[in-house]
């Protein structure tokens, strides 16, 4: 004998997809409506993710803080960290270039695509940006 498949026993390992186009479950591992759902719950769990994770940066930081560094922007008061996110994110950097024992703040240069360098100046003692500004302060 032959080992042939019966018509049922076919049917067993087919299933159709939202077009009613025959997909062998086997050969195609996951049924298409099965893969749009695991797409959405990983969606979703990673939505899930970043709400929580902007909320433990927003109970750290203030949210004014975080919402102004989530838009891209660097403002007075802002902790040095979000300084590094904004930079990362919109693909810049910041570097110190003076340190003031006197007033213990340190002045940096800071580049953002889009946007230029500014400088902004930095207390040692809170780690927060104290001003931010378009001309050079030293």
């Amino acid at each position: 004998g032959t080992d042939k498949l019966s018509t049922e026993a076919y049917y067993d390992l087919v299933e159709y997809d939202a077009s009613g186009n025959a997909v062998d479950k086997y050969y195609y591992g996951k049924s298409e409506n099965e893969r749009i759902e695991e797409e959405r719950i990983r969606a979703e769990e990673e939505r899930r993710r970043a709400e929580e994770e902007r909320l433990a940066m927003e109970k750290r930081y203030g949210k004014k803080y975080v919402e102004a560094a989530m838009n891209g922007k660097i403002i007075a008061g802002m902790h040095i960290d979000l300084v590094d996110l904004v930079c990362k994110e919109r693909g810049g950097n910041w570097e110190v270039v003076r340190g003031d024992p006197d007033t213990q703040e340190a002045d940096c240069l800071v580049y953002l695509p889009g946007h230029g360098e500014f400088f902004i100046s930095v207390s040692y003692k809170t780690n927060k940006v104290v001003s931010v500004s378009r001309q050079v302060f030293f």
